[in-house]
């Protein structure tokens, strides 16, 4: 539910405010299959949760004059399962003249954990991280040295993820400055830099803490000798409130509408561009790892890189019952590290070499075509490629 109205009157207009509150409950299920199928890297994976969602929120706008305009929020929120947040915004838009602003927020959120992270019942297998079994490493003592390296040291035993019920929400806090310039009637330009700190990031606990911890199952059969633990069938680990982040940047946007004159239509042009600056993980260690301009890591990027450049230009072309647009999407060249301070490359050919050659993924551009036109008043065919 949700109330809003205007109260009393300022230099710049009246008062706006607003009310409202609401009700959630979620619940999910997804059971362990345990049928047979045809399936390409299929992971063993289950979940199960429900909550109660409650929350309460206000806002008013306060237009002081006809050239400041200041705003704030304030919103409480209460889960069954993660505890309670208090999260305000501010912001304020002042325009010394009719063409021209600047703006600026200030704002606090939260995410709660979701079922596979907090869930008791979550489960997921995974395997492909290689540890050091120190363990079974002091057990082997006394057998020639490669007969050790080779049982205790780089093995890749499966790993049991499932989730942590004492998980705590993520927080985050953000920040806004830019201009709104109206350049001329038809021409509009906005800019924009923002940052982004996120505190308490949920991550999966270090593979090679948890087998240090002895958090393993082990298979007595592989014993080489009466002190050997055996292999490691499997190690458990689970989500930890362990990180922060920074992510800031610049936005750039320009808008135009062209009139072509003598029948010819008009043209809408835009251009967006995003610079990113930053963009950092500060490990519960201190460790900092940068991943701007780079391949990144597959935790941060989901293995799509973290260019610093990406531009977007669209193009509508509107005349009598015809509309066709072009949408141009470039993405800025990466090195192909997985963060600034590796000094080597992330793949390399079978002689050592960097892969590719000089170690950087080249840029790349995708263009969208679209056209439609109008059969009738209420009738338009349209396609796409």
């Amino acid at each position: 539910i949700k109330i809003s109205r205007e109260v009393g009157q300022l230099a710049g207009g009246p008062i706006g405010l607003a009310f409202g509150g609401e009700l959630r409950r979620e619940e999910n299920n997804l059971p362990l299959y345990d049928g047979m199928g045809d399936y390409i890297g299929l992971s063993l994976t289950a979940y199960g949760g429900k909550r109660d969602i409650s929350a309460v929120y206000s806002e008013i706008l306060l237009p002081v004059t006809k050239e400041l305009e200041l705003n704030a929020a304030l919103r409480f929120d209460r889960y069954s399962d993660a505890g309670n947040a208090t999260t305000p915004k501010v912001g304020a838009k002042w325009k010394p003249a009719s063409n021209f602003a600047v703006r600026g927020t200030y704002s606090e959120g939260f995410r709660a954990p979701s079922s596979t992270e907090n869930s008791a019942t979550a489960l997921a297998a995974f395997s492909g991280t290689t540890v050091t079994d120190s363990a079974r490493c002091a057990g082997l003592a006394g057998l020639p040295q490669a007969t050790i390296d080779a049982n205790c040291k780089n093995v890749a035993p499966i790993f049991v993820q499932t989730g942590n019920p004492e998980l705590q929400p993520e927080k985050s806090k953000s920040s806004t400055l830019g201009i709104v310039w109206d350049v001329t009637p038809k021409t509009s330009l906005t800019a924009d830099v923002w940052r982004i700190r996120r505190t308490g990031l949920p991550v999966i606990e270090d593979t090679q803490a948890a087998v240090d911890a002895g958090r393993v199952v082990r298979d007595p059969v592989t014993k080489l000798t009466p002190n050997d633990p055996g292999a490691i069938l499997v190690g458990a680990v689970v989500f930890k409130n362990s990180d922060e982040s920074l992510t800031d940047g610049l936005d750039i946007e320009i808008k135009s509408r062209w009139d072509l004159g003598g029948g010819n239509g008009k043209l809408t042009t835009g251009l967006t561009w995003t610079r990113l600056l930053t963009q950092r993980v500060i490990t519960s260690a201190g460790v900092v790892h940068d991943y701007a301009g780079t391949h990144g890591d597959c935790n941060v990027s989901n293995c799509m890189g973290s260019p610093k450049d990406r531009v977007s230009v669209a193009v509508t072309w509107d005349m009598g019952d015809w509309r066709l647009g072009a949408n141009l999407n470039y993405r800025g060249s990466i090195s192909n590290k997985l963060e600034q301070s590796d000094t080597e490359c992330a793949q390399t050919t079978a002689n050592g070499a960097d892969y590719p050659s000089g170690c950087r993924l080249d840029t790349f551009t995708t263009v969208d075509l679209s056209g439609a036109y109008k059969l009738g008043k209420n009738t338009e065919i349209s396609g796409s490629i």
